[in-house]
């Protein structure tokens, strides 16, 4: 009788263990494998940069620069394959005039992902503001062979040609733009800007007036046709164009700033007007 009961018992533990076995099993085949405790902090990692990083962007927003790029300069450190912090980073540093630091910020976003016109395009931009103009050419050239429909590549490229001296290489790139988006506004602003540097001031008051009498477009439009006239000498024009938006103290600031402009070397007076131009 005791052996029975023993063999009884015996059974139903092993029935039991069975049904665990069994429902391990089942369990392990449904959800996948187990993580291993490195997933699992890497994937606290990951959580944790994307929290940051949402973070960051509400700390740049209000206007806190320096709080920010410290956030996403940790928010890269945690996840050292993810681009996103080291853009935004970069993004920071130029508002915040960090030049240097932004640089550094593109071209580590862009080692992890070649691919993003939006790193080169941020180098690019880095390098004309320090007046870089042959790595800035690059990086807005390889912008826009990654991506010819995206017009910004272009611009940039011919901004920085503008910048260089060689207007006519310049003007093919705002047109090589164009042909993919003839509304382009900044486009045709840059383009109309060159024209008048390189001494076509017809050509450039026909596209600025194209351009102003565009759907969409604003005062940017008509400054820079002002400021055509005011680089031919031509105040009574340069007055009318800039009464449109402007008060009449202001105008006449603009008319002295365009006489100026006049005035300077060549060369500075191509930084001047390209800086009025994003």
């Amino acid at each position: 009788m005791h052996a029975t009961f023993s063999r009884k018992l015996f059974d139903l533990q092993v029935m039991r263990i069975c049904r665990f076995v069994l429902c391990a099993s089942l369990l392990a085949s449904c959800g996948g494998p187990v993580p291993t405790q490195e997933e699992i902090k890497q994937d606290t990692r990951d959580n944790r940069a994307a929290q940051l990083v949402r973070v960051a962007d509400t700390t740049r927003e209000g206007g806190d620069f320096s709080s920010a790029m410290h956030l996403y300069a940790r928010a890269a450190a945690m996840r050292l394959d993810w681009a996103v912090p080291l853009k935004r980073l970069g993004e920071t540093a130029i508002v915040a005039g960090q030049f240097a630091r932004a640089r550094n910020a593109y071209q580590k976003a862009s080692n992890i992902d070649p691919s993003d016109i939006e790193n080169h395009l941020g180098i690019g931009r880095v390098d004309l503001k320090t007046g870089e103009y042959d790595s800035a050419l690059a990086s807005f050239e390889t912008a826009a062979r990654l991506d010819p429909e995206d017009n910004r590549g272009h611009n940039g490229a011919g901004v920085t040609l503008d910048l260089m001296g060689q207007h006519a290489r310049a003007q093919d790139r705002y047109i090589t733009g164009m042909e993919k988006a003839p509304d382009n506004l900044p486009l045709q602003n840059n383009l109309g800007l060159s024209l008048a540097l390189s001494g076509e001031h017809t050509e450039a008051i026909d596209v600025l007036q194209k351009a102003s009498a565009a759907a969409g477009s604003g005062h940017e439009t008509r400054s820079n046709l002002a400021l055509v006239y005011g680089l031919m000498g031509d105040e009574e024009n340069a007055r009318l164009t800039a009464s449109i938006d402007l008060k009449p103290a202001e105008v006449a600031n603009n008319l002295s700033y365009f006489a100026r402009l006049r005035a300077m070397s060549f060369e500075d007076r191509v930084k001047a007007v390209f800086g009025l131009v994003k």
